[in-house]
């Protein structure tokens, strides 16, 4: 997955892996490292964390949300 924001940051590159029903994908390449993971709670529901890393085993939190069907 390639990843693009408004705040002057390069694209990124996510790569990843299924973490039983969680899509799990982190760009290694990044300072501090990003983790991105998805997944769906219940139908017409997504999950979505974005969690950072300053040496790749302690995530931290950075942002969260559950996107809704209207």
């Amino acid at each position: 997955m390639h990843w693009f924001e408004s705040t002057g940051t390069p694209p990124q590159v996510f790569e990843g892996t299924f973490e039983e029903n969680t899509l799990v994908m982190t760009d290694p390449q990044s300072s501090p490292q990003v983790q991105l993971r998805y997944s769906v709670p219940y139908d017409g529901a997504l999950n979505t964390e974005v969690l950072m890393s300053e040496d790749g085993a302690d995530w931290k939190p950075f942002m969260e949300g559950t996107y809704q069907r209207a």
